[in-house]
């Protein structure tokens, strides 16, 4: 139905599409505005996420006696159900030639789907199902300059390295040494190569982890 003339107009931006506060009073989204819009506010998906289900940003940071997870039983996870992201698929079937890497989800499902409790949101289930791993492969949808969802933090909840793509500004929101960043290196080859050296490095892992 028509909004009304008096009417508060807000966008929320979630997905990885240009918000436009020039046709609403307010909006908020993922967006870099430089120089800053002035009805503009910047809250990407993951703040929300952390907030709803962890308590805020605060959870990401390891606690008293937390080590990193070398001991871990699996080697990495891909928890994934949209086919069109190419690199993400990619670096999937590279890093599979070195290692079992396990895929509930309904993209290149190796095994059954993350157990989950009626009526539970998929974020908690899968921190759950991540903290079984030293690694998670986090990669976005799409890239965009300042584009970044849940996935990182879901394997930062996990205390799982996550093996980012997506946001090339990311290192704005997070420690860039809390993570393995695709947009470090020149090419996957160069990117596989690493992770595997990590893998076999317990004192780099622990670096990063």
């Amino acid at each position: 139905r028509p909004v009304p003339d008096r009417a508060v107009k807000i966008q929320y931006v979630t997905e990885n599409r240009r918000p436009a506060p020039e046709s609403h009073d307010w909006a908020m989204s993922f967006t870099h505005f430089d120089p800053p819009h002035p009805r503009h506010f910047r809250l990407p998906l993951y703040a929300w996420y952390l907030r709803q289900y962890n308590g805020g940003l605060e959870a990401l940071v390891r606690g008293p006696g937390e080590i990193p997870g070398t001991d871990r039983a699996r080697f990495c996870n891909f928890v994934a159900r949209n086919w069109l992201c190419r690199e993400r698929n990619s670096l999937f079937k590279k890093l599979s030639e070195y290692k079992q890497v396990d895929a509930p989800g309904s993209l290149m499902n190796n095994m059954p789907s993350i157990p989950q409790a009626e009526g539970e949101p998929d974020s908690p289930a899968k921190q759950r199902f991540c903290r079984g791993y030293k690694f998670t492969i986090a990669y976005e949808n799409s890239s965009t300059p300042g584009y970044t969802t849940e996935k990182i933090t879901d394997a930062m909840m996990a205390r799982s390295v996550p093996i980012y793509w997506g946001n090339p500004l990311v290192h704005l929101d997070f420690n860039p040494k809390a993570f393995i960043n695709r947009h470090d290196f020149a090419s996957d080859e160069a990117f596989v190569e690493y992770i595997i050296a990590v893998d076999n490095d317990d004192a780099l892992y622990s670096q990063i982890a």
